[in-house]
């Protein structure tokens, strides 16, 4: 399910990124002025295990649309998902350059972050190394993105079908294993629930998750053909069937 979301975003991307990058009119008397958008250089991205594929591209794919590079710094037990990444983006067109993997300790995160080719740093992980990189990207006066772990409220209020907050909150809190950076994480009931108890075995559905349709038609800006070659990679490959076990 992982890898068909992974290659609608591809899909999604190719058809509707170009019209994000549009200039834009400005209120600029005589319309001396307008909007332009364009590409910062080479990005550093420092990914997490729990998602190896999908937090590398939803990230990678509209930033090469918008004419960067990307360096991929992955966890070190997905560095196979890496790799499979990489072989991908290469079968699918992209120049050589353009989608690089580097396996590297986290001195030499802080080395790629010096480095005046870096244009911008992006990081999803924990606080501590958020705050790090953060610190260094700043001392080098570069654009930093960053996520990371929160404490999700899930919230049931008097009114709420308890049976169905038991559902919720066990696919919430224990999804992917619940290494999930929005998973619930605080259960704050209202006082009024105390009174109340479940009337079923409360198990998760079996499927909570459904398929999403996007647009398919391809365009003409750079890299585009790559991207819809990549969906098609994703979604082919026997390789990346075992993606999971990288």
């Amino acid at each position: 399910m992982k890898l068909k979301k992974c290659a609608q975003l591809c899909e999604w991307y190719a058809e509707h990124g170009p019209a994000m990058l549009t200039a834009e009119p400005t209120q600029v008397e005589g319309g001396k002025a307008r909007i332009e958008y364009r590409p910062l250089g080479p990005i550093l991205a420092v990914m997490p295990w729990n998602f190896p594929i999908w937090q590398v591209l939803r990230g990678a794919v509209p930033a090469l649309i918008a004419g960067n590079t990307y360096v991929l710094k992955h966890a070190p037990n997905v560095m196979g998902c890496a790799y499979l990444l990489q072989d991908a983006f290469k079968r699918a067109g992209f120049e050589e350059g353009v989608f690089e993997v580097i396996n590297v300790t986290p001195d030499g995160v802080s080395t790629a972050i010096a480095d005046p080719r870096i244009a911008a740093v992006t990081l999803t992980g924990s606080v501590r190394a958020g705050m790090a990189i953060g610190a260094q990207a700043g001392a080098a006066l570069k654009k930093c993105v960053l996520e990371l772990g929160g404490s999700d409220p899930f919230i049931v209020l008097n009114d709420a079908d308890l049976d169905e907050a038991v559902k919720a909150a066990v696919i919430g809190r224990y999804q992917n294993t619940g290494q999930v950076c929005a998973a619930a994480k605080r259960l704050i009931v209202e006082q009024g629930m105390s009174r109340h108890s479940p009337t079923s075995s409360s198990k998760p559905p079996a499927s909570w998750s459904s398929a999403i349709h996007w647009p398919q038609t391809p365009t003409s800006a750079p890299w585009l053909a790559s991207i819809f070659v990549m969906s098609w990679i994703v979604r082919s490959s026997r390789r990346w069937k075992k993606a999971r076990h990288c």
